[in-house]
């Protein structure tokens, strides 16, 4: 709901309803499994340089110390995003990887159950709105014993890019663990060469994470970018129809927040709810999404809200908040 007038203080007896809210929509800041795949999706092919003729080849579910050494010893140091720059600074990340031209993989995400994953857990979590998403393989790293990543946050790629999918490879090894609670050593502890396990975990752009010190072996991972989509486009995924427990948990809180007495004789007209994630907005000649677009290309909780909204008849609108401090908001 939108009103040019300030929001008054809703009714003490609607705490409990907030808390209903924010309950049911503190749980969507990342998705993460594990799954099991043919031997080949296993696979790296790789050259010395993008120059090179000849490749060499590992199967990560059953590579020796020898291949994996060999793969190491033509991987650069790893560098990162902070702002409009790319840094390398191994204080803050100390990693290798390999850049798309100089690897292939049989891997064959589409075939696997990952995209229905974070289409169910990320993206299509309201009953109002369906979002293609479409993916983009961007990098190959490798963290070798003493290898981490310190905690940050992602850099967009694109106007339309929401997160991150990162995929393990089955390889030996310990430590290098995301920071919140997805240790995929231990995800992967069931794989075995003949029926191989990946693990990966899903997060969105603006989520603080952070890879801790791989204390042995050797972590493999593959970077996807994702994207929401056009939906005429040929690359988008198909829509997935779901229904969720939390939308319709806030979709009945939401009802009895609007049967409040101050709310219905109209004493109360405005309801402000701030957004949980961040959003690049256009400013002077910064790229960004334009405000009275920005609605389709929530994430998250941020969605979830703005859709339930949206079913109840209401008309929701986003606002930029500038706060005293010239320049900030």
């Amino acid at each position: 709901m939108s009103s040019q007038s300030i929001p008054q203080t809703i009714p003490r007896v609607t705490p409990a309803i907030i808390q209903k809210i924010r309950e049911a929509i503190g749980h969507f800041s990342f998705t993460s499994g594990t799954c099991k795949v043919p031997s080949e999706f296993c696979k790296l092919y790789y050259c010395e340089s993008a120059d090179s003729v000849q490749a060499k080849s590992l199967n990560t579910a059953n590579a020796t110390e020898g291949q994996l050494a060999s793969l190491i010893s033509v991987c650069e140091a790893a560098s990162f995003g902070r702002g409009t720059e790319t840094v390398l600074d191994e204080s803050y990340r100390k990693a290798l990887k390999l850049d798309l031209s100089q690897f292939s993989t049989p891997f064959d995400l589409a075939s696997t159950p990952i995209l229905r994953r974070i289409q169910q857990d990320l993206v299509d979590i309201d009953t109002t709105l369906r979002r293609n998403i479409r993916t983009g393989p961007y990098k190959l790293n490798i963290h070798d014993k003493g290898a981490f990543f310190k905690p940050r946050k992602d850099t967009p790629r694109a106007e339309n890019m929401f997160g991150s999918l990162v995929i393990v490879f089955p390889t030996p090894h310990e430590g290098g663990d995301q920071s919140w609670t997805f240790d995929a050593a231990q995800a992967l502890s069931n794989s075995t060469p003949t029926e191989p396990e990946l693990a990966f975990v899903a997060f969105y752009s603006d989520v603080t994470h952070e890879v801790l010190p791989v204390t042995s072996g050797a972590r493999i991972t593959l970077t996807f970018n994702l994207y929401f989509e056009d939906s005429t486009s040929e690359s988008a995924l198909p829509v997935i129809p779901t229904v969720t427990d939390q939308f319709l948990t806030i979709k009945g809180a939401m009802t009895e927040l609007l049967a409040e007495p101050r709310i219905v004789d109209g004493s109360i007209d405005t309801i402000c709810f701030g957004l949980s994630h961040s959003y690049p907005v256009k400013r002077d000649k910064e790229p960004g999404y334009d405000v009275r677009e920005l609605s389709q290309f929530l994430k998250g909780s941020d969605s979830l809200l703005f859709r339930v909204c949206e079913g109840l008849g209401l008309s929701p609108s986003l606002k930029v908040f500038h706060t005293g401090h010239r320049g900030s908001v």
